[in-house]
This record gives structure tokens, sequence and C-alpha cells, in this order.
């Protein structure tokens, strides 16, 4: 803006000067000498005291032009409170203890038969019983046996309970008392003495000698579990092992098959990385047992 007035103004001026010039016309006479002296061609003077104003107020700084832009304020946005979830109470969770393998050179045996085959589902039916293979030599009758899952809950509730009848079976198969006899005519002849002592094993202490076993059979199967890659869900299978007094597995077979059948095949070859598992106890002495392992898969 300041420039543009400073043009107008000098333009004006360049203007008057002209029409002074052309209003004084040409003169024969030649020029006339002016200034100082008479030579100068042109004689300068004083501007008036209005164009001193008019230049004073073009050339005093001017204040600062003042935005009237409004600086915009962003929104507060409210903090949101994150919710409380509600807590669940769980019952802890037992873990499983590792089970020490034996140490000792096996006796050279014919390598345990493994079922791989996948079987087809089947609707849920009663969970086999686990039942005691008894020696040739000594036949025993068939008894109703518990299944392992239900043998572990009803350990702790009959273990009181079953050292009453051992304890009695035990007095009862005690040391024959000794045994005389006298002879005719007064002579006395002592007979022979002698002591006999028959061992037996009561039903309670053998379900509770295999309750103990089966646990340990399945913490120990348990750890070579694996979740199968691929699978979804919640899944449980049933195998049924075969297991000799020194922990050696003999056989395995599904008893009853999930739906999914990675969790077939995984069961089964849980139970072939164990390959061995803790001896039997000393009381128990059938040539083999067998038992149902559940066996759940769940992430």
């Amino acid at each position: 803006m300041k420039r543009l007035i400073e043009a107008l103004l000098f333009v004006g001026l360049a203007l008057g000067l002209h029409v002074l010039v052309a209003m004084r016309g040409p003169d024969d006479g030649g020029t006339e000498a002016a200034g100082a002296g008479g030579e100068a061609m042109v004689s300068l003077a004083a501007a008036s005291a209005s164009v001193e104003t008019m230049v004073d107020s073009w050339d005093a700084p001017r204040p600062p032009i003042q935005s009237s832009v409004t600086p915009t304020v962003a929104p507060r946005v409210s903090q949101q409170v994150p919710l409380a979830l509600p807590r669940l109470d769980l019952p802890p969770q037992r873990a499983l203890t590792g089970v020490a393998l034996p140490l000792g050179t096996p006796a050279e045996q014919s390598p345990p038969e493994f079922d791989r085959s996948t079987p087809k589902p089947v609707e849920p039916e009663p969970t086999l019983e686990t039942s005691a293979i008894a020696d040739h030599s000594s036949p025993r009758p068939m008894r109703r046996p518990i299944d392992l899952a239900q043998r572990q809950r009803r350990d702790s509730q009959s273990e009181p309970k079953s050292q009453q009848p051992a304890k009695t079976e035990s007095t009862a198969s005690a040391a024959v008392q000794k045994q005389r006899a006298a002879g005719a005519g007064g002579s006395a002849q002592a007979g022979a003495a002698g002591s006999a002592q028959v061992k037996s094993l009561g039903a309670a202490r053998e379900a509770q000698l295999m309750s103990v076993w089966g646990g340990q059979i399945r913490a120990r199967i348990e750890s070579k579990k694996r979740f199968p890659k691929g699978a979804r869900g919640n899944g449980r299978v049933v195998v049924r092992i075969s297991v000799t007094t020194t922990g050696r597995i003999t056989g395995a077979r599904i008893a009853r098959a999930s739906s999914n059948p990675l969790y077939n095949q995984e069961a089964i070859a849980a139970v072939s990385r164990a390959d061995r598992v803790p001896r039997a106890p000393k009381e128990l002495t059938g040539s083999s047992y067998d038992f149902n392992l559940p066996m759940d898969f769940s992430r």
C-alpha cells in the first residue's frame, strides 16, 4: 500500500512538472539559466508544508495488523473407565507329579503291540471296568472291578474302612498252634509240632493297591501327552492298556474314541512314548493287569 501511494505521488509530481513546462511554452530567446550562478537549467524549490506532512505520514511506522483468526480448541476426549470384570473362583488344579522310572536292565521281552487304527466314533457307553488277569498257576474267580477314575475318588473314603477287614484276615491266618498226641499204655509220645502261615489279600486291600498303582501309571502317561496340531475344541479318549507287574506296557487300544481322530491318535502315541511305567506293589501277584485310562484334551 505504501509503495502504491509513493508511485501515485511521484507520478503526480512528474505530471505537474510537465504541465508547468507546457504552460510556459517555448521561448525563442533560448532557455533561461536558473539556479545559483545561472549554471543550472532547472530551479529546485522547497516543498510546501502540506506535502511535507503527507510525506511524514507515509514514512511513519504503521502498527502491526492483528489477526482476527480465533484459534480452534480441540474437543476434550472423556477418559473411559475400564469396566471391572467379575472374578471367577475356580478350584485349584492338582498338578500331576512325575514318577521316576525304575533303574535296572529289564529282561528281554517281546515288544508291545499298539493298535494304531482309528476306530469310528461311537455313542457314549459305560466305561469299561478295571480287571486283573490272574496267574495261570493260581486261577482266581472273576470280580467286579471299579473304573480307575472312580477308584481314585473312592480311595480316600475306603482307606479307613479297608484296614479293619485286612487286620481281621491277617489274624485269622496266623500260625497254627502246636498239636500234641499222647500214645496208649501210659507212654506219652509227643507228636510233631509245626506252624503254618497262609497269606491272603482282601478285596479292599487289592482295590486300594490298584488305585495307587493306577494313579502312578496315569501320571506317567499324562506327562508324555501332547496337544495335537490342528485340533480344536475339547475331547476325551479312554485307552485300555495292559501292564505287567514289572511296569512294561504290553498292549494298548482305544476303549472309547473321541469324535476327533487327532485325539485318538495322540492318545495311542502318548502310551507308546511312555513305554515303561512304575512297577506294581509287591502284594499284587498277577502276571498283568488291565486299566482304563481316560485322557482329556482341551485348549
